[in-house]
């Protein structure tokens, strides 16, 4: 495999056993500021809910401290999930499958090499990102194109990710 010399950050490639693995860490500087932010408001929160057990002679429930606190565990579940989670992309003569964890993510897909066209990388609104994110996607025989991953930091990764799979699916088609 000819581009093992230009790996992008984040993402670590093995090759064994008639089979191609890519590994893709979520974790970058905008998951550290995420990250940063869900301390902040659960702090925030924290701080609000002693201050009002506290003020004992005028508890006070809300609804709207209900959903501040859902709120604020969702946004650490968010953050906690940009740290540790992978995704990996699994590609054999049969199989494309894209699996993300440990934490539960939707991403996971399987697509059968044999009714892949081709892949692309291009640019999508992203999450976490200041402005956009990279992707991959898949393009069918049926004419669909079905995205692979999402969110990639840097459009180098996306670019590289394409042609690691391109460049094995025809060596295994050979």
């Amino acid at each position: 495999m000819g581009n093992a010399e230009k790996i992008p950050k984040n993402i670590q490639v093995i090759t064994a056993d008639g089979s191609l693995r890519i590994h893709y860490t979520w974790l970058t500087i905008y998951t550290i500021r995420f990250l940063l932010a869900a301390m902040v408001w659960d702090g925030f929160l924290l701080w609000f809910l002693v201050a009002q057990v506290a003020d004992s002679r005028n508890p006070t429930f809300h609804p709207v401290l209900v959903a501040l606190g859902v709120t604020g565990v969702l946004i650490t579940y968010v953050a906690l999930a940009h740290v540790v989670n992978t995704t990996e992309i699994r590609v054999n003569k049969h199989d494309l499958e894209t699996k993300v964890g440990p934490f539960p993510w939707p991403g996971n897909s399987m697509f059968r090499v044999d009714s892949i066209l081709k892949l692309e990388s291009g640019r999508g609104t992203g999450r976490l990102m200041p402005r956009w994110s990279a992707n991959v996607s898949v393009n069918d025989r049926c004419g669909e194109k079905k995205m692979l991953i999402t969110n990639l930091a840097r459009a180098d990764q996306a670019e590289y990710i394409v042609a690691m799979i391109s460049e094995f699916l025809r060596e295994s088609r050979a």
